[in-house]
């Protein structure tokens, strides 16, 4: 019997590569459920919006005429305006890659990392959405590191190590995320094993998500913005209550964080 087990074992090991898929198919699928679900963002949402985190981008432009002569008269500055683009798996894949391979944590932090995520979801009662999963993921990496890592990274090596937010916006996340979470982050051996079995045991071929967001994308029609908001994040957690984690993808394979 132990042989077995042990056998079995053995065929669920991924490698960082395949984990970091699986958990990034499973935070799409949340996308496309708050889309699907939730027409107008919440606040909750809006507060992890990215453009509140990332350096904000300007271009120079010139007016036509004295520009060439008189320089210093016809400079200005425009600023850029944030592009909201949905992402794909390789998307979540490739920057989750990019903080755990640039911060040198292990393995074991991106499933803490799942598992905080979906805590804010539930206790928090936000949605992942295409303007905010970076800063959720990102912070949810950084105290799931702070969590497992004998080695404590503080804020400002993610600041130096990665270039992407400044310390006043890791920060400004980093209390935002544990007030959401009621300050405890704590996972206990059973909550961790759970998760990593789940997370080993499925899988996620690209067409499965893509077909998922495409048939439900037309699903929920406009209606009055604050009744559709009020309502869609009920049935939303609700529906992560229930799917928590890839319970929608794989029925009887539902997690509850607590």
């Amino acid at each position: 019997m132990r042989k077995e087990q042990l056998r079995a074992d053995d065929q669920l090991q991924l490698t960082r590569e395949q984990l970091y898929a699986n958990v990034s198919h499973i935070i799409v699928s949340h996308i496309c459920e708050a889309q699907r679900l939730i027409p107008v963002p919440t606040e909750g949402a809006k507060l992890f919006h990215e453009y509140n985190f990332m350096p904000h981008q300007w271009t120079i432009e010139t007016a036509n005429g004295y520009s060439s002569t008189m320089p210093l008269f016809h400079f200005y500055f425009e600023k850029v305006d944030y592009e909201e683009m949905h992402p794909e798996v390789e998307d979540v894949m490739r920057f989750i890659r990019g903080v755990m391979d640039q911060m040198q944590l292990t393995t074991e932090c991106v499933v803490i990392g799942l598992i905080y995520l979906e805590k804010v979801m539930l206790t928090g009662k936000i949605e992942i959405r295409d303007f905010n999963w970076k800063p959720l993921v990102f912070t949810a990496t950084l105290l799931a590191s702070k969590f497992w890592e004998d080695i404590i990274w503080y804020n400002v090596d993610f600041v130096e190590n990665l270039q992407i937010y400044s310390l006043k916006s890791i920060n400004r996340m980093e209390s935002e995320f544990l007030s959401l979470c009621d300050y405890n982050i704590y996972v206990s051996a059973e909550k961790y094993e759970q998760y990593q079995a789940q997370v080993r045991s499925i899988s996620f071929p690209n067409e499965q998500v893509h077909r998922h967001c495409r048939r439900h994308s037309s699903d929920l029609q406009p209606t009055n913005a604050a009744q559709a908001t009020s309502s869609a994040a009920t049935s939303l957690m609700n529906r992560i209550k229930r799917a928590t984690s890839f319970g929608s993808w794989r029925e009887g394979t539902a997690l509850t964080t607590q």
